[in-house]
């Protein structure tokens, strides 16, 4: 070990100081450094001096404590403040693909929609406005759930996650209805209305 990470400790070895040289080089050793004891003495004088000194270098190693705590203290948190924000970026990232890919469901049932029902241009005009509607509809809902501009700094890093799973239970939600057409309804229903029948279906 050098000698830059030796601490000299100039304190009695007697009862009356035996309480705080114990901790004293608990502290050292924990901190890394090298511990080094003076020899006891019995002159009073410098047994006052020596009291002095075990005093300054208590304040020393808690000025050392303090700076190793404040530094280990800090790299904790920037660590965590990295994993979290990693965490959050890779939760992001997730939700918006499950978003793209939510919308890419909706397209295709939409588009299919449109293809099985192409003998049916009223519907198929009525349909085009009921989904224009409904994209409407759906932004329209995003912003009464979260208002106000600067989105993220408002609600937190957490926006982005959160207002994808919202728009993927919309579009999920908006799937779903139309499917209706391409699922077809069975004879005998009165309130079909534009649905095809099962069996009727391509």
């Amino acid at each position: 070990m050098s000698f830059e990470n030796n601490v000299f400790i100039n304190c009695p070895f007697d009862e009356d100081y035996y309480s705080l040289l114990r901790p004293l080089l608990f502290t050292i050793v924990y901190l890394g450094y090298n511990p080094k004891i003076a020899t006891e003495r019995a002159d009073n004088a410098i047994r006052q001096a020596e009291s002095l000194a075990c005093f300054s270098i208590t304040l020393n190693l808690l000025f050392m404590i303090f700076k190793n705590i404040t530094f280990f203290s800090v790299l904790i948190f920037l660590s965590l403040f990295f994993v979290v924000a990693q965490s959050q970026a890779k939760m992001n990232s997730e939700a918006e693909n499950e978003v793209e890919l939510s919308e890419q469901k909706l397209d295709s049932v939409y588009t299919a929609v449109k293809k099985q029902y192409e003998d049916n241009p009223e519907f198929i005009a009525s349909l085009k406005k009921a989904q224009q509607a409904w994209i409407t509809f759906r932004d329209a809902h995003l912003e009464s759930v979260y208002p106000g501009k600067n989105k993220q700094t408002k609600y937190g890093s957490v926006y982005s996650s959160c207002v994808s799973n919202l728009l993927i239970q919309l579009n999920e939600q908006r799937t779903e209805q139309l499917r209706k057409w391409l699922e077809g309804t069975e004879e005998g229903d009165v309130c079909a209305g534009s649905i095809k029948l099962a069996c009727q279906l391509e």
